[in-house]
């Protein structure tokens, strides 16, 4: 096979370069490399439904914390 992106061997372990420009540590047969970091590229493009917006919480009106306090009252008046 053509061996497709640049590479080198330093104290007898050889890297390849990523697409972005990392360099990874790969076995001798090795021909082509992709680095985790594009690999989750990749896999976000490819599945947005696993990366779709989730539903908002709903506010209910109150103040933050409100469960705290000794004494609430609510905008209906109820306690």
């Amino acid at each position: 096979m053509k061996q497709t992106q640049p590479d080198y061997i330093e104290k007898g372990v050889r890297y390849m370069m990523c697409n972005c420009g990392a360099y990874i540590s790969v076995g001798e047969s090795a021909v082509n490399v992709v680095c985790g970091t594009c690999n989750n590229k990749r896999m976000m493009t490819s599945f947005p439904e696993l990366h779709e917006d989730k539903p908002r919480r709903k506010t209910s009106g109150r103040p933050s914390g409100w469960h705290f306090m000794n004494e609430f009252v609510d905008k209906d008046g109820t306690v």
